[in-house]
């Protein structure tokens, strides 16, 4: 059903059906529907690129100081809550992962690190500890 001025006078936006118009004061079922999958997709992508965690202008990873902190890996890899790492940590926690027997493809879904960089830390030779 489509909903316009004419026939649905209590609606005060200009569209409808679209997450603009529900943003605009649309009530209409599809301008809600349309708003709630523009938000379940963006957060998917946050979740997938790790977005959530930054601030704006922040760095994904910390600068390397040459100190490993276990306990930041060991909730990277838990992903008990949000953490900032260093690469060399998050290059642990791949590796601690991979040797609890998880697969490359489901440490990239549990950690949000692409998969072109844990197929690197994975096959690179040499111990990365």
């Amino acid at each position: 059903m489509s909903y316009n001025n004419k026939t649905n006078p209590a609606c005060t936006a200009l569209g409808h059906g679209g997450k603009r118009s529900y943003e605009r004061g649309c009530e209409c079922p599809e301008a809600l529907d349309a708003y709630r999958t523009f938000k379940e997709r963006q957060r998917e992508y946050n979740r997938k690129y790790n977005r959530d965690v930054l601030g704006k202008g922040e760095a994904r990873y910390l600068p390397e100081d040459g100190i490993v902190d276990e306990i930041a890996v060991e909730i990277f890899m838990s992903q008990e809550r949000k953490v900032r790492v260093t690469e060399r940590e998050r290059d642990l926690a791949i590796v601690g992962l991979a040797a609890r027997g998880w697969s490359g493809a489901s440490i990239v879904d549990h950690t949000g690190v692409s998969e072109r960089i844990v197929a690197n830390i994975l096959t690179a030779p040499g111990d990365v500890a």
